[in-house]
């Protein structure tokens, strides 16, 4: 963690053997209901709000919780639960940012200033976590990606070799047919 300028900036890794981004979202949201007073917290990921707001909205209508067992990420989601029973539905409220959102998403409407900038601090975050981690798997997973990248283009020139060279065949093909 850091405090910076306008708040506190926390990151970290999460140990667990199959963590989504809506996973690490959660996570997120449930330090986040865990402060002291009302929270309004944004994010980028749809899956995470729409299911949010889903909870949420049970929990307002006094609806009894699911079986978390039968739920993906049933266990860190019952957490979640929980928390907003306890701090009270109407006290913490999310929204929906557009995710790596440009200058021109801002000029245009679709985002803006503080969205953006909230939204790439919470991207730089992440990934200082991800390469942070003592085992590597961050930087395993660049070179990875990185490899995975050079193949896609690797195939990609392939495929336009093999169509440049069909084309050529076909062309020499129809040239001989006219000559006859």
């Amino acid at each position: 963690w850091k405090i910076a300028q306008d708040g506190v900036e926390l990151w970290g890794q999460l140990d667990t053997p199959a963590c989504s981004s809506t996973r690490a979202e959660l996570v997120a949201a449930i330090i986040a209901i865990c402060a002291d007073g009302p929270v309004h917290a944004a994010t980028d990921s749809k899956a995470f709000i729409t299911r949010a707001r889903f909870y949420m909205q049970a929990i307002r209508h006094k609806h009894r919780p699911p079986v978390w067992q039968r739920v993906v990420d049933g266990d860190l989601w019952e957490v979640f639960w929980k928390c907003i029973v306890s701090k009270g539905v109407h006290s913490v409220r999310f929204k929906k940012v557009e995710g790596h959102a440009t200058d021109r998403d801002v000029q245009s409407g679709l985002s803006n200033q503080t969205d953006q900038v909230g939204n790439d601090r919470a991207d730089t975050l992440a990934t200082k976590a991800r390469n942070d981690r003592q085992d590597m798997l961050g930087h395993i997973a660049n070179h990875y990606a990185a490899r995975q990248e050079a193949y896609r283009q690797l195939v990609y020139r392939i495929h336009h070799f093999l169509l440049h060279m069909h084309n050529v065949i076909h062309t020499a093909r129809e040239a001989k047919h006219r000559i006859m």
